[in-house]
This record gives C-alpha cells, sequence and structure tokens, in this order.
C-alpha cells in the first residue's frame, strides 16, 4: 500500500460549528497517463523518452478536496499517491480547530463556554453570544464556578446529532505568565 497522506486543517470553530463547506488542493503523484507510468513512450514502439512526464513515470497532479467542517475526520479513499505495484493510498483530513477564545472542546463534540464577569458595578450577566450567532437569554443569574448544561448546542457527533453546551461563569479569564526566569544552581 503506498503511504498515506495526512493534512492536518486548522478551521475556525465558528466554521466547524456551523459546518461550513471548505475546498483546498494537494499536488498529488500519479503515474503518467501517456506512458502508464514507464516512462518512455510505448504505444508508439520508439521506446524513447515521455515527453508528458519526462521520463519520471509520475506527474504532480493539483487534486481539489471539498469537506464540511463539522464531519470532523474525513478519508477520501484511494485519492492519494500512487507508487509502481501498489495499491493507491488515501488522503487523510483532520480537522483542528482554532480561534476558540472562551470554548474548549471536550471528547470531541462538547463544548465549554467561559462566560467572564469582571464588572464591579454588579450587572448581572445571563446572556451569551453562541457560534450560531445568536443571542441567548439565560433565566435567573448564572452563580459563580456552576456549570450548566444545554442541549443541542454542542459540535456534530458521528451520527451528525449536536453535542452539548456548558456554560461556567468565572471571575475574570484565566492568565498565564509567559516570562520565565532561568536560575542556575
Amino acid at each position: 500500500i503506498t503511504e498515506d497522506i495526512h493534512v492536518n486543517l486548522n478551521i475556525d470553530i465558528f466554521d466547524i460549528y456551523n459546518n461550513i463547506e471548505k475546498e483546498f488542493t494537494l499536488s498529488i503523484k500519479r503515474k503518467c497517463k501517456k506512458c502508464m507510468g514507464m516512462g518512455i513512450n510505448i504505444i508508439q514502439k520508439d521506446y524513447s523518452t515521455c515527453r508528458g512526464c519526462l521520463g519520471e513515470k509520475y506527474k504532480l497532479i493539483k487534486n481539489s478536496f471539498k469537506i464540511n467542517a463539522g464531519e470532523g475526520r474525513h478519508i477520501f479513499f484511494k485519492k492519494g499517491n500512487e507508487e509502481y505495484g501498489k495499491r493507491t493510498g488515501n488522503v487523510i483530513i483532520n480537522i483542528r480547530p482554532k480561534n476558540l477564545v472562551d470554548y474548549k472542546i471536550i471528547n470531541h463534540f462538547d463544548l465549554l463556554l467561559y462566560i467572564y464577569d469582571n464588572n464591579d458595578n454588579n450587572d448581572t450577566i445571563n446572556s451569551f453570544k453562541h457560534l450560531d450567532n445568536k443571542l441567548y437569554k439565560i433565566n435567573g443569574e448564572l452563580d459563580y464556578y456552576k456549570i450548566y448544561c444545554f442541549k443541542n448546542m454542542g459540535l456534530f457527533d458521528f451520527d451528525m446529532k449536536r453535542g452539548l453546551l456548558f456554560i461556567q461563569k468565572i471571575m475574570e479569564p484565566f492568565e498565564y505568565n509567559t516570562e520565565l526566569e532561568l536560575i542556575q544552581l
């Protein structure tokens, strides 16, 4: 079997949630069609170097792929590179979420949303804008560090059903200290 092509696509969490179609191209190594991967002209029986591949036997072909971002991992069977005497490889697409900001992904399809309250004027925070661009209002006030669960508001699972959305109100965003000091012992 020819080695599979693995591609990690960094896709915005908004596009994943909304299952936006994405298209991209890859250069795939394929046997030359003119010489059938032999590198020489066998059809004309002059056995000269093939003009299609210049004797290389293979050509790089631009291949276009379309995926729906919310469907997770994609496998395109027998769409990868070709090698002489081996079965054509697959193209495997892994979706890697980016721009999570206030969200964390749990078990591939549930979401955890942190709602930050750094309000000093005691305003009640009881609404949030979700990845579907809708504003949701929560009845009552959210308690600090208590986790609230909402059905069918997470990412798509393997059966294209939405996971859960968990919401947690916290005092302020996490801060990470990026400065390190080297201490010699």
